[in-house]
């Protein structure tokens, strides 16, 4: 059981560090120096060829835990990436290295994104219990990147600090590696041919989908909860950064917002899982995705960030709209994830999960470019009023569905 909120705590850490690290050193004259009025661009680029890739490898990902097994698929992918992010602030100052370098460096996150683990070692009565566990993983990511490693790494050389990043990774491929074990009940027929194995996975995995709106449902709700984790991860920094000159303060901003912001989020883990286990999905998603909405048109309305971030007190109103927010989206993300963990036929798993990784792939692929766009031409905020517009129309989407009675779960 540790290995699923385990997976969730790496994949939000690998990618907050990574963002935050990153933006840093494109803002520094001694690296990459870019221009405040690019930062939202360039950030972007990288994000979005890095998604790009991501849409082709999570698929083949899936299939991956299918055919040679849980633990050797995770420690080949994450072991190499760990290694390759050391090399970051080297690189500098070629962007085009520093996307290739983020490609490399993210195949073993990928993998993790789309595990079958709650599927292998949970019952599916309480898989929404299992599923906000996870979710709790997403809180220890963000007290991790933003509690430790940045407090650890914060006067550290831009090379100290990617190294020990990367050696933290490491050690965490090593722990997964002991902990992963594989499931009693996974059939593979050793005669057939991989390929084969492939192309009968494919198939199931299309019918599957075709026969009931719920996958599709689960589709969708995983784009959107992966545009608000890229909402968090680059563009509240992007946000902070652009308001507050100074990079220190900034950074100490994040990390005193963020910090509160999760503590408050972990009190409604539990109570989301369970609610997820005993109502019925097509009252809750709307309910959640409606939450972070309304919380995410509330951000348009604070004061300028510059007003009150010098004293831990003044930034009470910006501390209480992003644990909204969090609060929200952890309570979306497990309604989504529980539904389908409880509807997943236990003979493809890894790929209905990688299919599911795909999808938000997807969501986060289109995001960070409109997403760059918009924050360059209409403000720092702009991308969060996005997000709102596009969880309005899931919302409606899923009520549709719920009304026309297509969507019974």
């Amino acid at each position: 059981m540790l290995v699923i909120p385990l997976t969730t705590t790496v994949i939000t850490y690998a990618g907050t560090f990574f963002n935050v690290a990153v933006i840093i050193l494109l803002r520094d004259p001694a690296f990459f120096n870019v221009r405040e009025g690019e930062i939202g661009r360039v950030t972007n680029d990288i994000i979005f060829y890095s998604q790009l890739t991501q849409i082709l490898f999570t698929l083949a990902a899936g299939y991956l835990y299918d055919i040679l097994g849980r633990r050797v698929t995770v420690v080949a992918t994450m072991l190499p990436g760990a290694l390759i992010v050391m090399l970051v602030p080297t690189v500098a100052p070629s962007i085009l290295l520093l996307i290739v370098i983020r490609i490399f460096s993210s195949f073993g996150i990928w993998t993790l994104g789309c595990h079958p683990f709650i599927n292998d070692y949970v019952s599916k009565e309480t898989r929404g219990r299992a599923v906000a566990i996870q979710a709790a993983g997403f809180i220890l990511g963000d007290l991790l990147t933003f509690a430790v490693m940045l407090n650890l790494t914060r006067d550290m050389s831009p090379y100290g600090r990617f190294q020990t990043y990367g050696l933290s990774l490491i050690l965490l491929t090593v722990l997964f590696a002991a902990l992963i074990k594989e499931p009693t009940d996974r059939q593979v027929t050793r005669e057939q041919h991989p390929l084969d194995r492939a192309r009968e996975l494919s198939r199931q995995m299309w019918e599957l989908c075709k026969s009931d709106v719920l996958y599709p449902i689960c589709l969708l709700g995983s784009m959107s909860a992966r545009i608000i984790m890229f909402l968090f991860s680059t563009f509240m920094m992007l946000y902070v950064t652009s308001e507050i000159p100074d990079q220190h303060l900034a950074e100490t901003v994040i990390q005193k917002v963020n910090i509160v912001a999760v503590l408050a989020t972990l009190l409604i883990v539990v109570p989301a899982g369970k609610m997820a286990d005993r109502l019925t999905a097509r009252m809750l998603i709307p309910f959640a995705f409606t939450l972070t909405s309304v919380a995410l048109v509330l951000f348009q309305f604070l004061p300028p960030l510059s007003r009150y971030a010098s004293s831990t007190a003044s930034i009470v109103p910006l501390v209480a709209i992003v644990s909204l927010i969090m609060t929200g989206s952890v309570f979306a993300a497990t309604c989504i994830e529980s539904l389908y963990a409880k509807n997943l036929p236990k003979d493809i798993r890894g790929v209905m999960n990688g299919l599911q990784s795909f999808a938000g792939a997807l969501g986060g692929l289109w995001f960070t470019k409109l997403g760059g766009y918009v924050y360059d031409v209409y403000g720092p905020r702009s991308p969060f009023l996005l997000v709102a517009m596009v969880n309005i129309v899931f919302v409606v989407f899923v009520l549709w569905n719920g009304l026309s009675g297509n969507f019974r779960h």
